[in-house]
């Protein structure tokens, strides 16, 4: 079981654009449409799902992280594919189990689905105690997402990529009714997605993290339910692994409800850390909480669209 805070403590902004090849004029049409630019097949399961990606031409797997705002390799993988260092120590990340120094390198080629682009740039990290084996090679996160509208897919194991077209200012996901929306925030230096839940009367804020197995609660949220670690059924205590080198003690506890915009998901299992969130973060909603609801990132309109109960993408989507 390992969970990871979304948070890298770095001022320095590392984009990830690729090219996207629509043959679409600048200005495109004024009713909003969705481009299909990729799909993504996923690797793996829930909470480590991998994404196949080619850097400087050789192979390479990315765990997709929605949690976190830079993509990044592991020192292992930076040497197993020939990268250059730009920039050694820029910062730091924090996530559970403390904090990983960062550096800087350069993929001169890169590509992901049909998406192809030269010249990027990403952290490199440890990540996780003593470089952890679900970080192979390192992790694909919103600093790329964001350009585009995202369809979490997860029951049919698959990320799609759209390019949005026109006055997109409200979500347009092709997902089958009944669906919701709700507020999805991000900030100026970062774009994970940010949402609003409750649960017991208290409101918390949440981030979508593709990248954690369990949902958590960190330490802080939890005293405010009332819920105090060493108080909590001591068959359920283990210790749990993130960014951080140190793993952390947790314990495993059944929330009644978690409520989301108009949705409302029963009898949640939620991983409580005995570490406080560094980011004004409450909760990751991980997993367990994404197969159970079809998620479309809506980055122009701020949205966050839900699906639930889950269907697949309708094969007549744009």
């Amino acid at each position: 079981m390992r969970a990871k805070s979304p948070k890298f403590a770095t001022h320095l902004c590392l984009g990830l654009a690729l090219a996207i090849l629509t043959g679409c004029s600048e200005s495109g049409p004024r009713e909003c449409s969705l481009i299909h630019v990729t799909d993504l097949p996923l690797h793996g399961a829930p909470g480590a799902w991998l994404v196949d990606a080619s850097l400087n031409g050789a192979a390479a797997q990315l765990l997709f992280d929605t949690g976190s705002f830079s993509s990044v390799l592991t020192p292992k993988a930076v040497q197993r594919l020939g990268l250059s260092h730009e920039s050694w120590i820029v910062g730091e990340s924090t996530g559970i189990g403390g904090k990983q120094s960062l550096s800087v390198v350069a993929a001169r080629d890169f590509q992901l689905g049909s998406l192809h682009g030269k010249n990027f740039r990403f952290f490199s990290s440890a990540m996780g105690p003593r470089n952890a084996s679900w970080f192979e090679d390192g992790l694909l996160s919103t600093d790329f997402l964001s350009k585009y509208e995202v369809d979490l897919d997860f029951g049919e194991k698959r990320v799609g990529l759209y390019y949005p077209q026109g006055d997109c200012s409200g979500p347009h996901a092709p997902l089958t009714p009944p669906m919701y929306a709700v507020p999805m925030t991000t900030t100026a230096k970062e774009a994970v997605p940010h949402v609003h839940v409750t649960i017991g009367g208290h409101d918390f804020v949440a981030i979508i993290d593709t990248g954690a197995p369990s949902t958590v609660m960190f330490r802080g949220a939890a005293a405010r339910l009332g819920l105090r670690i060493g108080a909590l059924p001591a068959d359920r205590h283990y210790m749990t692994a993130g960014t951080g080198p140190r793993p952390v003690q947790s314990v495993q506890h059944v929330v009644e409800a978690v409520g989301i915009g108009d949705i409302t998901v029963k009898n949640v299992p939620v991983t409580i850390v005995d570490q406080y969130s560094h980011d004004d973060v409450d909760m990751l909603l991980g997993a367990d909480f994404q197969m159970l609801v079809h998620l479309w990132l809506s980055y122009p309109s701020h949205s966050l669209v839900m699906q639930y109960p889950p269907l697949p993408t309708p094969a007549t989507s744009p």
